[in-house]
C-alpha cells in the first residue's frame, strides 16, 4: 500500500488545457492506461478473475464547497448514486451455472492511498432533456460518515440469460473514499472468486436439452460478453444462417415478399405471419416465445406501424425490445428485434427497396461506404455524459476511432454546424452517422434537423446507417416519430432516401449509459467484430446494462431499432453485401445403409457419407417414408419401436443451400420378438419443487424392472401426456397461474410393458402477475388521495404507485370512496376508474369488476358496491386519466394508477387508538430535535403515529420517537402527536410541546501570517487594555476583553516585532459592532494606519453600539490587509470587546421598543428587542380572539436582540406578537399572507 499526497496531483493539474478534460494519474512506472479483466480460472466449482488498471482518472469541477474532483475509470463507468462520491467502476460477465445462486469473495488485492483529497457528489442519473451544468452538486450522507464508500469492491449482478447461456456481471469498484477524512484509495489489482451458494439462484436456465451448437449472430456476442467464454466447446451456424419471423399486417404481405424471397437465398430461413392471426401484443409476446421454443429464431422483423402492429411495454416505456426478452426474466435480448414502422404499402415498398439496393445492388466502390458524420450538442460538461466527458468530446473519440478504421468522418456539432450543412453532408453521400444531444419527437436539435429536414433529402443509393443518442425520436406509438421519417423518406420520383437503418428511444434518454452503449457500437464495428446492424446494437445494449445496471436495462428497453435487424452494414473493413446461394448441386446419396444392435424397441442405423461441391450440412432419416430426424452425423440410434415389427429406412443428404441427394439404399429391419412381459413397479414419491405461474418442476422416486426402467411418462390430469424423460424429474412448461392440477406418473422399459400410474399429486401454480399501467407523465396532474370508508391514503406524484401493502377492510354491501386529484398549478378534468379482481384471476376485465367510475376538475366522490359474496383479499386498481376515460392495462399520458389490497367481510375497525401521551424532546439543535412519547393503545393494534409542526405533518414514525429535522435555528415550534391503526383511524392530538432551537454558532473567517519570522505583532493597547506577544502568524486572544463605553473614544497603540531590520507595516482594527459574524458592514473597519515603528490613534465606538463582540487587529507588510484570508507576512489577532451603555449624555439609554419585519408576512417573522434590560424574555403569539398560539421564554443577553419566530403552520390573519420583560408588556401587529 502506497500513500501519496494531494499536493502532487495538484501539480500535474495545473497543466489541464481545459475544464472537464481528464487528466490521467498513473500507478505504476509505465505511462500507460489501461484496464483489464483476466480470467485465472473456470470449472464447475469456481471462477477466479483478476482485474488491474495501470491508471485512473481526474476531472476537477467547481462545487458550492469549492474545487473537488470526479474519479473517471479507463473503460468503465459511474456508480450514480446522487449525493455521494463520484466514483468509477467497472464490469465483466461471465458465465455462470444454470440453476444456481452464486457469491462473489475478494481473494486479495493492491492499493494506493490519495491523502486530503476533495471527491465531488454524483449528480445521479439524469435524463437528457436536461442539461448537467444547469444541476447542482448536492452533498449526501455519504459526506457525514465516517467510513469508505463503497462499502465493497466487488460484488455481482443479477443473473441474466442469453439464449444459451446465463450470465452474471462481475462489478469491480476499485476506488473507494472516506469524505470525512478525505481518504481517496485506489487498487490496482483486485482478484475475486465466484462460486456456488449451493442453493438455487435467481432466473434459472431450464434447459430441454444440452447444447451442440450456437447461432454464429450470438456465437461472436457470447466472445465479446463472456470472459469464460469457449468457443471451441460449440460449433456455430452458418455466418449467414439465422432463423427470421416476419410478422406483418395482412395487407403488407405482397409487398414484403421480395425481401422474404432474398433473405432465404442468403441463408436466413425466413417466414412471414400475418398479424390477423395474432391480434394483440400479448399474443404476438407468447407467439414470439412459443416460435423460438419449438423451431428456434434469430431475427424477429415487425412490418407495421403501432397502429397495424402495436408495440410492447416495461416499466420503463414502450418497448418492441420487449418481444426479445424470451428467456429468463431479465433485459438482455435473445433475439434481434426491429421493425419497418409504415402505414401504407408504399411506405413498406421503400424499405424493402432500400434494404435490397443496400444489401444486394450497392457497388463496394460506392463512396459513401466510407464517409461518416459525427453530429453533437454542446452539452454535457458538469457531471453528466459517460467517463465525464461532454458530447463533443464524446463524438470526437468516435471520430478517432472510426478515422483509424478508414472512414473520412465530418463533424456537424452544434457550435458550428447548421441544418443546411448536415443535409448537404447527407445528400452527397455518408456510410455512417453518429449523433449525440438533445431531441425531440420530430427532430434532432444539435443543429436543428426535423422530418420537414428528413422528408427534403436527396441521397438516392446513398444511405447511412445510423446509431442515436436522443430522447424521444423514436416515440413512434401515436406519431410519426423522427425516425420513422429516416426509413419512410424518398426523393421527389418517390426513390428510397434517408437511412437504411435508426435506432431510436422511445422515452427521454439519460446522459450517460447510451453513450456507454455508443462507444460500444462504435469500438465493436471498428473491430470488425460484428457486421449486422443487430449484432452491433445488441451488443452494445449488453455492455449498457452490464456498465449501468437499472438505468442502462431502461434505456434498453425502449432504444428501438427502425429497420432490418439482420442487415449486414456496408464499412471500410467490409465493402461487400451478402452473396445470394449460387449453389445448385446436390451432394451424392449416402451409401451402405445398414443396422446393428437390433433389439424389441431399438436399432443402430450407420451408413457411408455422401460428398458435396461445397459440403454436406446434414442427413435426413427417413422410416417408413416419413421423416425421423435429422443428424449431422452418419449413425444415428432409433428408439422407440414396436417388438417383432417391420420397417424401412432410407437417408438423404443435403447442403447448406438447400439441395437434397437422392435416397439411399432402403433397408428393412424386424425388431425382435419381445420376451419381456413385466411391466416396472409405480413410481413413489411424487413431489413438485420450483412452482411458479406457468411452470413447476416434478420428481419421484425411481421404479424398478426386471430387466430395467428406460423412462418416465408423466399425465396431466391422468390422460394427457405432458413429457417423457429418461431421469426421475421433469420441468412442466405451459400451465396456467392459479390453477390446480393432478399429476401421475408412470414407469416403462424396452419391451415397452408400463407400469401403473403413482399416487396422484396436486399442485396449484401460483398468482399470475397483473397487468401494466401507468401514466408516463405527472408533473401537471396525479392521485393526491384516496378515501374508501374510514381508509384514507395521501401521496404524492407517481406514474404508478404499489400500496398493495396496505389493506383496505370492505363491509359487504356499500362504501363511500372520494378520490381527490392533485394539480401543480392549474385543474384539468381528470377520468376516474377503480376495478376490484372479485375472482382473483389477475385481471379485472371480468363482468362487475369495474366497480366505480367518474369525471371532474376536483374530488370525485361515490360509493363501491362489494357483493354479498365476496370474500377473502384481492387487488384494487385505481386509475386517473386525463380528459379520458382509462382502461385497467393501460400506459398513458398523463395521470396516476395506484394499486391496494382488499379485504372483505368480517367486522369494521372503527375505533381509534388512544391519544399519545408524554411527549418530550431531546437533543435539542440550531435545525433538529427528537421527540419521544409514550405508546398508545388500540383495540386491534396501533400501526405507527404522525408527528404535526403546527398543522403541518413533520413526519410518521413507527416507533415512540422521531428525529425532526429541517428546522430553523433559534425559532419556536409546536409539535403534536396523533396515533393511527391498520383500519386508518386516528387518534386526538397529544398536547402540544413547544420547542425552541439553539440559535446559530458565529464562526468568523479565518485570517493569518504564513511568515512571521521577519515581523509580527508585539504590543497592543487599546483603551485600558494592554498586551504582549511573541511571533505566530495568528494568536486568538479573545479571552481578553476590551471594556469600552457607547459614544466614547478609546486610544490606540499597535507595536510591530521585528527579527532584525525594520519594514514597513500596514495596521487595521475592526469591531464586529451587529454580531453577525463578519467584519463586512459599514463602520466596522475603525482603524487603519502604517509605518516602520508603532502607530496611534484613537477608535469612536457609537453611541448606538452595545454588547459583546469581536474585535480583530491585523498587522501585514508593504500592503493594506484584509479583514479575511491569508498573507505572506504578518499576524493576526483577535479580542473580545465589551461596550457599556453608560452615558449620562446618552438620549436613547432609556429606548425600549419592538419591531417585527417583514410585516406583512408569508411565513417566518424576525422579532428585534431593544432595551436596557437584560435576563428572562418571554414571546407570545396571540390570534384576535385572545387566544395564545405560541408561548416560549429565553434569555436576554444584549441590549439589541433578534430572534425567529415561524408562523408558516398558521393560517392567514392577524396576530399580535406580545414582549413580557421587567414587568413591561410590548405588543406589535402583524399580518400574516
Amino acid at each position: 500500500m502506497k500513500k501519496i499526497l494531494l499536493t502532487c496531483i495538484i501539480a500535474m493539474l495545473l497543466f489541464s488545457a481545459k475544464a472537464q478534460q481528464t487528466d490521467w494519474q498513473y500507478l505504476g512506472q509505465q505511462k500507460k492506461t489501461a484496464s483489464d479483466f483476466e480470467l485465472v480460472k473456470s470449472d464447475p466449482s469456481e471462477i477466479v478473475v483478476k482485474f488491474t488498471q495501470t491508471a485512473y482518472g481526474l476531472q476537477s469541477i467547481t462545487t458550492a464547497k469549492g474545487k473537488a474532483y470526479v474519479i473517471i475509470p479507463f473503460k468503465g463507468s459511474q456508480i450514480e448514486k446522487k449525493g455521494a462520491p463520484d466514483l468509477g467502476k467497472n464490469t465483466q460477465s461471465v458465465i455462470i451455472p444454470d440453476t444456481e445462486g452464486m457469491m462473489i469473495e475478494v481473494v486479495s488485492s493492491k492499493f494506493t492511498d490519495v491523502e486530503n483529497i476533495d471527491i465531488a457528489p454524483s449528480k445521479g442519473v439524469i435524463s437528457r432533456d436536461k442539461n448537467p451544468k444547469d444541476i447542482p452538486y448536492e452533498y449526501g450522507i455519504e459526506y457525514k460518515t465516517d467510513a469508505f464508500f463503497p462499502k465493497d469492491i466487488a460484488y455481482l449482478g443479477e443473473p441474466y440469460i442469453i439464449r444459451d447461456f446465463r450470465g452474471q456481471t462481475i462489478v469491480m469498484q476499485p476506488y473507494q473514499y472516506n469524505p470525512v477524512t478525505k481518504k481517496l484509495r485506489i487498487f490496482s489489482e483486485i482478484t475475486v472468486k465466484v462460486t456456488s451458494t449451493g442453493k438455487e439462484g435467481k432466473n434459472p436456465l431450464m434447459r430441454q436439452k444440452a447444447i451442440e451448437q450456437v447461432d454464429s449472430r450470438f456465437e461472436s456476442i457470447y466472445s465479446n460478453q463472456f470472459l469464460n467464454y469457449t468457443q471451441s466447446k460449440y460449433t456455430p451456424i452458418s455466418e449467414n444462417g439465422g432463423k427470421m419471423l416476419i410478422i406483418c399486417y395482412d395487407n403488407f404481405a405482397s409487398t414484403m415478399q421480395p425481401l422474404v424471397t432474398w433473405k432465404n437465398s442468403i441463408g436466413i430461413q425466413t417466414e412471414l405471419v400475418n398479424y390477423s392471426t395474432i391480434n394483440s401484443s400479448a399474443a404476438l409476446k407468447t407467439y414470439v416465445q412459443n416460435y423460438y421454443n419449438t423451431k428456434g429464431l434469430t431475427f424477429l422483423l415487425i412490418v407495421g406501424d403501432n397502429a397495424q402492429v402495436p408495440t410492447s411495454s416495461t416499466s420503463a416505456g414502450d418497448s418492441d425490445n420487449n418481444y426479445g426478452y424470451i428467456v429468463g426474466s431479465d433485459h438482455y435480448l435473445d433475439i434481434f428485434v426491429g421493425r419497418f414502422s409504415a402505414e401504407n404499402a408504399t411506405q413498406v415498398t421503400t424499405q424493402v427497396n432500400r434494404t435490397l439496393y443496400y444489401e444486394r445492388d450497392m457497388p463496394s466502390s460506392a463512396a459513401n461506404i466510407i464517409k461518416g458524420v459525427g453530429i453533437a450538442s454542446n452539452e454535457g460538461a458538469g457531471g453528466g455524459g459517460d467517463n465525464g466527458e461532454s458530447d463533443e468530446q464524446h463524438m470526437n473519440n468516435i471520430k478517432t476511432d472510426l478515422t483509424g478504421y478508414g472512414y473520412t468522418i465530418t463533424n456537424c456539432y452544434q457550435n458550428g454546424g447548421t441544418t443546411a450543412q448536415l443535409s448537404s453532408l447527407i445528400n452527397t453521400g455518408t456510410g455512417i452517422i453518429n449523433y449525440v444531444g438533445h431531441g425531440s419527437n420530430t427532430s434532432w436539435a444539435a443543429p436543428s434537423f426535423s422530418n420537414t429536414n428528413v422528408d427534403a433529402l436527396t441521397n438516392t443509393n446513398k444511405y447511412p446507417f445510423i446509431f442515436s443518442v436522443a430522447c424521444v425520436v423514436g416515440n413512434f406509438k401515436s406519431i410519426t416519430c423522427f425516425a420513422e421519417a429516416w426509413l419512410r423518406s424518398t426523393d421527389d420520383s418517390g426513390n428510397p432516401a434517408g437511412a437504411i437503418v435508426f435506432c431510436g428511444s422511445t422515452i427521454n434518454q439519460s446522459w450517460a449509459s447510451p453513450m456507454l452503449a455508443q462507444d460500444e457500437m462504435n469500438d465493436l464495428l471498428v473491430a470488425n467484430s460484428y457486421k449486422s446492424y443487430g449484432g452491433i446494437f445488441v451488443n452494445g445494449l449488453f455492455k449498457m446494462i452490464d456498465g449501468y445496471g437499472t438505468d442502462g436495462a431502461n434505456m434498453a428497453d425502449t432504444w428501438t431499432v427502425f429497420g432490418d435487424p439482420s442487415l449486414l452494414t456496408r464499412t471500410p473493413g467490409h465493402l461487400n453485401g451478402p452473396n445470394a446461394n449460387t449453389d445448385t448441386q446436390a451432394p451424392t446419396a449416402p451409401a451402405n445403409l445398414a443396422a446393428s444392435n437390433i433389439a424389441q424397441t431399438t436399432l443402430t442405423l450407420a451408413w457411408t457419407a455422401s460428398t458435396d461441391n461445397i459440403g454436406v450440412t446434414g442427413y435426413n432419416i427417413y422410416k417408413n417414408g416419413t421423416l425421423l430426424t435429422t443428424v449431422t452425423g452418419t449413425t444415428y440410434n432409433v428408439t422407440g419401436l414396436t417388438a417383432n415389427t417391420s420397417y424401412s429406412f432410407y437417408v438423404k443428404a443435403k447442403d447448406a443451400a438447400g439441395n437434397i441427394s437422392a435416397a439411399s439404399n432402403t433397408i428393412n429391419v424386424t425388431t425382435l420378438v419381445s420376451t419381456d412381459t413385466q411391466a416396472p413397479t409405480a413410481p413413489t414419491n411424487l413431489a413438485a419443487s420450483s412452482i411458479a405461474q406457468t411452470t413447476l418442476t416434478l420428481s419421484w422416486t425411481a421404479s424398478t424392472d426386471n430387466v430395467g426402467v428406460t423412462g418416465y411418462d408423466v399425465y396431466r390430469g391422468g390422460t394427457t401426456l405432458v413429457g417423457s424423460t429418461a431421469t426421475t424429474s421433469l420441468n412442466v412448461t405451459g400451465l396456467t397461474a392459479n390453477t390446480s392440477y393432478s399429476f401421475t406418473v408412470k414407469a416403462k422399459d424396452a419391451a415397452g410393458n408400463i407400469s401403473s400410474a403413482s399416487v396422484a399429486l396436486n399442485v396449484t401454480t401460483i398468482n399470475g402477475a397483473y397487468c401494466t399501467s401507468q401514466g408516463n407523465t405527472i408533473t401537471d396532474e396525479w392521485i393526491a388521495s384516496v378515501k374508501v370508508g374510514s381508509f384514507t391514503k395521501t401521496s404524492g406524484a407517481s406514474n404508478y404507485s404499489d400500496f398493495t401493502s396496505t389493506t383496505i377492510t370492505m363491509a359487504l354491501g356499500s362504501n363511500s370512496v372520494t378520490l381527490t386529484p392533485g394539480f401543480s398549478s392549474s385543474a384539468y378534468t381528470e377520468y376516474w376508474a377503480v376495478w376490484i379482481d372479485f375472482n382473483n384471476n389477475q385481471s379485472f376485465t371480468d363482468a362487475g369488476e369495474l366497480v366505480f367510475s367518474g369525471n371532474g376538475q376536483s374530488a370525485v366522490s361515490g360509493s363501491i358496491t362489494i357483493p354479498t359474496s365476496a370474500s377473502g383479499s384481492t387487488r384494487m386498481r385505481i386509475s386517473m386519466k386525463y380528459n379520458a376515460a382509462p382502461t385497467s392495462c393501460e400506459v398513458f399520458s398523463y395521470g396516476e394508477v395506484e394499486d391496494y389490497t382488499v379485504s372483505f367481510g368480517g367486522v369494521i375497525d372503527t375505533q381509534a387508538p388512544s391519544v399519545p401521551t408524554g411527549l418530550t424532546a431531546s437533543n435539542i439543535a440550531q435545525t433538529s430535535c427528537t421527540l419521544s412519547w409514550t405508546a398508545s393503545t388500540d383495540n386491534v393494534g396501533v400501526t405507527g403515529y404522525d408527528v404535526y409542526r403546527g398543522t403541518t405533518l413533520a413526519g410518521s414514525s413507527s416507533t415512540t420517537s422521531l428525529n425532526v429535522t429541517g428546522l430553523t435555528a433559534n425559532t419556536l415550534y409546536s409539535f403534536t402527536v396523533k396515533a393511527k391503526d391498520a383500519a386508518g383511524n386516528v387518534s386526538a392530538a397529544s398536547s402540544a410541546l413547544n420547542v425552541t432551537t439553539l440559535p446559530n454558532v458565529i464562526t468568523y473567517c479565518s485570517s493569518a501570517g504564513t511568515n512571521f519570522n521577519y515581523e509580527w505583532i508585539s504590543k497592543v493597547v487599546i483603551g485600558t487594555l494592554t498586551n504582549t506577544s511573541a511571533a505566530s502568524g495568528y494568536t486568538d486572544f479573545t479571552s481578553k476583553t476590551i471594556t469600552a463605553t457607547a459614544g466614547s473614544t478609546q486610544s490606540v497603540a499597535l507595536t510591530p516585532g521585528f527579527s532584525s531590520t525594520s519594514y514597513s507595516e500596514y495596521w487595521k482594527i475592526w469591531i464586529d459592532f451587529n454580531g453577525d459574524g463578519d467584519f463586512a458592514d459599514a463602520g466596522e473597519e475603525v482603524f487603519s494606519k502604517n509605518g516602520t515603528s508603532a502607530v496611534t490613534g484613537t477608535i469612536a465606538i457609537p453611541s448606538t453600539a452595545s454588547g459583546t463582540t469581536r474585535l480583530r487587529v491585523v498587522m501585514q507588510y508593504n500592503a493594506a490587509p484584509l479583514a479575511c484570508g491569508s498573507y505572506t507576512y504578518g499576524e493576526t489577532e483577535d479580542y473580545k470587546i465589551q461596550i457599556n451603555r453608560e452615558r449620562a449624555t446618552d438620549d436613547i439609554i432609556t429606548e425600549t421598543s419592538i419591531s417585527c419585519f417583514p410585516n406583512p408576512t408569508d411565513d417566518d417573522l424576525k422579532l428585534r428587542i431593544t432595551s436596557e434590560y437584560s435576563g428572562s424574555t418571554q414571546i407570545l403569539v396571540i390570534n384576535t380572539i385572545g387566544q395564545v398560539i405560541q408561548n416560549f421564554s429565553f434569555s436576554k443577553l444584549n441590549r439589541t436582540e433578534e430572534t425567529s419566530i415561524s408562523l408558516s403552520d398558521l393560517p392567514s390573519g392577524i396576530y399580535i406578537i406580545s414582549v413580557r420583560m421587567n414587568g413591561k408588556v410590548l405588543n406589535e401587529r402583524v399580518v400574516l399572507k
